[in-house]
This record gives structure tokens, C-alpha cells and sequence, in this order.
């Protein structure tokens, strides 16, 4: 029997992916973008206001949010499923293909300059670390047999104290000064909690309205203490926002009612990474602060928010009925 196989897993590995899980991966995206726009937008913060100062924070935030819940939702199904060596093919030669193109095509049209250390590490994104959240994103998959091994020989109390040990190292101990683990553990960790969500559902985080007040209260305090405060909650290991991450992935794991596609089912999907690799490729190298000129002063700064709300509701009209 594989290594990664269990039994009483069984009947779970016969639930499909349900659309309001694939809806929160375009939510998320939408809010990386945000992200990436915001925070290398060239903005001037000196002397912005705090109204602008909110809406700059709050599309911040959300891209560390959508990291969480993006590993969220992929350790929820990961745990309940089997490894499988053509996925992880199939997915390092996706990601080595848009890593070297999208480069050829920045250079081709003079966006960056050409070097032959670049060259390499489109070449080799995995192991150059090109690409953070890809690379932690593959080696938490080739972890996952192993890591669902040892989750199904821990009770409920055991992974729960794992889990707690786990995040005592990455956001208790960080706040005085002493930092353990990487983005790789922190990945694990998600993936985890991701697992317990699964096996171990509760009333608390079953339950809806507990998963909303939890996330407009966390994501309020994350705000209010980064704009008056100057107090930063908004790193991917913070715990205030891990809470809101959490929250906002029981909210769209707790909808009951159907939910049906059209765009999206048959071509979104499909481009989850292309689409990151276009973005992360396209902020990093800073081409839209070349195209968009934008301050932080003035009413420039309602821009990027609402585009990016005129995209949620374009992506959610589509996907409900």
C-alpha cells in the first residue's frame, strides 16, 4: 500500500473540487495582483492621507491574505488525496515554461535587461528560488505523502498541540525577536492547519457568521493598527492575520448553496499559474509603475481600488447564478 494512502480517506477522495473553493482562488488572485500594485506601485507615502493610507493597506493586505488561503485550500484537498508523480511533472514543466517565455518576452521588448544570471533563473525557477511561493509550493507537494502519513497517526488533541507548536515558532517567538523556520515551514504549517480544518471540522469553524465577524474583525484591527498605530499585523505569519486568512477560507468552505460557472470553469482554471507567473514577472520588474504614474496623494490613489473592485464583481457575476 503507497505511503500516502489511508482508508478511512476513502470517501473523500471521491469529492470533487466544489466551484466556491475554485471562485476563492480568482478572489485570491484578484487580491495578489492588488497586492503587487499597491506595494511596487511607486507610491509616495510621505505625506498621504489616511483615508488613501486605508486603501493602500487594504489592498496589501489582501495579498498576503490570498497566499494563506491559497495553501489553505490546497492542503484541505491535498490531505485527502493521493501523490501523483505526472502532477508534479506536469507542473514543474508548466512553471519552467512561463518562467523562461515570459522573461524572452521582457527582454525582447526591452521591459529588463538581459543577463545571464536572469537567463538561468528563468531556467531554472524551482531551484534558483526565482520564485518564492512556486518553489515552496513544490516542495510542500512532494512533502504531502509524508506529511498525511504523520497526520493520520496523530489524534485530534496531538494535532492540535502540533499545531500550536508550529505556530508558537512562527508568529509568537518572531514578535521578540527570534526567528526558527522559512516560507517552506510556514507552508507546512498552513497545510496542517489545512488538514485539521478537514478532518476535525467543529461548530466553531463551521459555522458562518463566526468565520465573517472573525474576518472583518481581524482585518479592521490589521488596518487600523497600520495606519494610526504604525504597527504592522499584515506578514503572512502574523497571527492577526492567519485568523483572517483562516476566516476568510471557512466563509467561502461553509457556503451551502450550489454554486455554477461559465467563464471561468473551462479556461480560468486552467491559467491559475500562468497567470502568477505574469504577475509576479510583471510587478517585479516594475512595469506597471512605468505605465501607471500614480501618488499616493489625491484621488489617483482610488484607481488600483476600485479596478480591482470592477473586477470582483465582473469575475463574481460570471460564476453565480
Amino acid at each position: 500500500m503507497p505511503l500516502w494512502h489511508d482508508k478511512r480517506w476513502d470517501n473523500m477522495e471521491k469529492i470533487q473540487r466544489d466551484s466556491k473553493f475554485e471562485i476563492l482562488r480568482i478572489i485570491c488572485m484578484l487580491m495578489i495582483v492588488a497586492h503587487h500594485l499597491s506595494y511596487h506601485g511607486g507610491y509616495i507615502f510621505d505625506s498621504v492621507t489616511a483615508v488613501n493610507r486605508g486603501f493602500i493597506d487594504a489592498l496589501i493586505v489582501g495579498g498576503k491574505i490570498g497566499v494563506n488561503v491559497f495553501v489553505l485550500i490546497s492542503g484541505y484537498f491535498l490531505c485527502c488525496s493521493k501523490f501523483k508523480l505526472s502532477k508534479l511533472i506536469k507542473l514543474l514543466f508548466e512553471i519552467l515554461f512561463y518562467s523562461f517565455f515570459i522573461y524572452i518576452i521582457f527582454v525582447a521588448t526591452r521591459q529588463v535587461q538581459f543577463s545571464v544570471k536572469n537567463l538561468f533563473y528563468s531556467m531554472a525557477p524551482i531551484s534558483s528560488n526565482a520564485y518564492w511561493f512556486m518553489t515552496c509550493y513544490v516542495i510542500m507537494y512532494i512533502l504531502s505523502p509524508f506529511i498525511n502519513k504523520m497526520i493520520n497517526s496523530l489524534t485530534k488533541k496531538e494535532h492540535l498541540l502540533l499545531i500550536g507548536f508550529l505556530l508558537l515558532l512562527q508568529t509568537i517567538f518572531p514578535m521578540v525577536g527570534f526567528s526558527y523556520l522559512s516560507n517552506v515551514a510556514w507552508f507546512i504549517t498552513l497545510y496542517i492547519i489545512a488538514c485539521y480544518l478537514r478532518l476535525h471540522p467543529s461548530k466553531c469553524t463551521e459555522t458562518k457568521w463566526i468565520s465573517i465577524v472573525l474576518f472583518c474583525v481581524s482585518f479592521v484591527v490589521i488596518i487600523t493598527f497600520n495606519v494610526f498605530l504604525k504597527i504592522s499585523l499584515w506578514g503572512t505569519t502574523e497571527i492577526v492575520c492567519l485568523i483572517c486568512s483562516i476566516a476568510m477560507f471557512n466563509m467561502f468552505k461553509n457556503i451551502k448553496k450550489a454554486i455554477t460557472f461559465f467563464v471561468y470553469k473551462h479556461y480560468f482554471k486552467c491559467h491559475t499559474w500562468s497567470i502568477s507567473f505574469a504577475r509576479q514577472q510583471l510587478y517585479s520588474t516594475m512595469v506597471v509603475a512605468k505605465i501607471f504614474k500614480m501618488s499616493a496623494n489625491g484621488r489617483t490613489m482610488v484607481f488600483p481600488f476600485v479596478c480591482t473592485g470592477c473586477n470582483s464583481c465582473c469575475v463574481c457575476s460570471l460564476c453565480f447564478d
